[in-house]
């Protein structure tokens, strides 16, 4: 009778042990399963963290040309500016120094002279204008 009861106390034992088994056996694959997505999980945030890398330097390239494209554009109004001015002082010479029925007419072939040259330089700068919006696209 102690034998049975050992023997039954030892399966007893062996079964317990036996679930225990199963049950860390479980808990390990659960375990490894877990690692494995937070692995995936990582890889993916790695990779979208490079694509914002990416991302940010094409941005930051894309504001350097804005700059350099506003400075061109910012010093062509500076010489269109210093044109109107020239032009102005121009013209209040040219009134000042003609009073005559010929000196209007000198006054206004000259000022028809200096509208020319403002036509030909503003297709130019219009033509520098297209060309940088030609770079933007």
């Amino acid at each position: 009778m102690k034998e049975k009861g050992r023997i039954s106390n030892l399966e007893e034992v062996v079964t317990e042990v036996l679930i225990r088994l199963d049950r860390l056996e479980h808990g390990q694959k659960e375990l490894i399963s877990g690692q494995s997505e937070l692995m995936e999980g990582q890889a993916r945030q790695e990779k979208r963290m490079d694509t914002l890398e990416i991302q940010m330097l094409e941005l930051a390239r894309n504001q350097i040309q804005l700059s350099d494209r506003q400075s061109d554009l910012q010093n062509s109004m500076i010489d269109l500016i210093q044109i109107v001015k020239q032009n102005s002082l121009d013209i209040e010479d040219i009134k000042s120094t003609m009073s005559t029925k010929e000196g209007l007419n000198n006054l206004f072939e000259a000022m028809m002279n200096r509208f020319d040259k403002a036509d030909i330089r503003m297709d130019s700068m219009q033509e520098e204008i297209n060309q940088l919006k030609s770079r933007l696209h």
